[in-house]
C-alpha cells in the first residue's frame, strides 16, 4: 500500500508535466507519447518496489524459519 502510494506521487507530477511540455510542443501525439513514458516509469518502479517487498517477506521467513 505504502508502495502504491510512492510511485502514484511520482507517475503523477510526471505526467502532468510531460503532457503539458509535449502538448504545447507536439500536440496530441506529444500527449500519446508522454502518457507511454510515464506507463513505463511506473512500471519499473512496480518492479523495483515488487522485488523490495519480496525480498523482506523472504528474509522475514527465513529468519522465522532458523529461529525454530
Amino acid at each position: 500500500m505504502k508502495f502504491t502510494f510512492i510511485i502514484a506521487a511520482i507517475a503523477a507530477p510526471l505526467e502532468l508535466g510531460l503532457t503539458y511540455i509535449s502538448l504545447r510542443r507536439f500536440g496530441f501525439i506529444g500527449v500519446a507519447w508522454s502518457q507511454v513514458i510515464t506507463s513505463l516509469v511506473a512500471l519499473i518502479l512496480n518492479f523495483f518496489f515488487v522485488q523490495i517487498a519480496m525480498n523482506q517477506n523472504f528474509t522475514a521467513k527465513q529468519s522465522s524459519q532458523a529461529t525454530e
